[in-house]
């Protein structure tokens, strides 16, 4: 089997890796022309340079690319002519903006939509690893789709060595806003507060602190089309995240100790999940 993979940043590079890790012959395409040329060098993916040379042959293909391109990449790619049929994965970390693309899909493709919950405040190819996504759960959207063929979800899983959560795009897009894109607003704004109203305290900055910044520290261009691409769920849950601030400013102000907090440590144990055991 032949696996294509558009977009070679820290995502798209790390499933090249993966798939090429197991074996399995891959091609890639980026904008950055650097990125290809070192995935070449690196024998990540074969020496093809113009996607549109490889597409005909391969089996799969993954569009890891900033959300606001992978509309534009699903249509392009549906103009190469292909005889036999074919899988296309899209990896975005939003879905409902891309779902009208998706459902046009037609014979000789087949959609199949993806979102690995891992990743890293680093960017791009030099980032990226085959080991990337190994024990995190993978987001596989349903409903809204037509059913994918059970052995190519399986084989997706079995290579980025993830395990399947089964979502519709709604449910998807409300979810990762609140344990993905309001995280990186705390974090973010974690380092605009401390920086603002005492800078010298990262003098002092223990593990905790270094842990709750790190995605922090993310590229805000990426995480501007994110947030945006997600506004509404993203405002819901900052909505909810400010009101329990209010509760706790409230608390600290009469002398107690916010009260929404005292069952935290339950309150992770339920909601952090360890991978099942395969």
């Amino acid at each position: 089997m032949k696996i294509g993979v558009i977009g070679l940043g820290l995502i798209g590079g790390s499933i090249a890796k993966a798939w090429r890790s197991k074996g399995y012959e891959v091609y890639g395409y980026d904008n950055d022309h650097d990125s290809v040329a070192a995935a070449m060098a690196d024998g990540v993916i074969e020496a093809v340079w113009d996607w549109r040379q490889w597409l005909p042959r391969i089996d799969h293909v993954a569009v890891a690319t900033p959300v606001a391109a992978v509309g534009q990449w699903i249509r392009d790619i549906t103009t190469v002519g292909r005889e036999r049929p074919g899988v296309l994965v899209d990896i975005s970390s939003v879905k409902s903006p891309i779902l009208p693309a998706m459902q046009q899909l037609s014979p000789p493709w087949q959609a199949v939509s993806l979102h690995p919950m891992a990743g890293s405040e680093l960017r791009g190819y030099a980032a990226s690893r085959a080991d990337l996504f190994s024990g995190f759960a993978c987001a596989v959207i349903v409903e809204d789709l037509p059913p994918a063929p059970g052995d190519v979800v399986k084989q997706w899983m079995q290579v980025l060595e993830m395990y399947a959560e089964p979502v519709a795009a709604g449910e998807h897009d409300a979810m990762v806003a609140a344990v993905s894109h309001l995280p990186y607003i705390i974090s973010a704004s974690l380092l605009v507060a401390v920086n603002s109203a005492s800078p010298s305290a990262g003098r002092l900055a223990g593990p905790g602190f270094r842990d709750t910044t790190r995605v922090g520290a993310s590229d805000p261009g990426l995480w501007d089309e994110i947030l945006r691409a997600n506004r509404s769920e993203v405002q819901k849950m900052l909505a909810h995240y400010q009101f329990i601030l209010e509760q706790c400013q409230d608390d600290l102000s009469q002398g107690r100790f916010p009260a929404m907090l005292r069952d935290c440590p339950n309150i992770r144990r339920h909601l952090v999940h360890e991978p099942p055991i395969t």
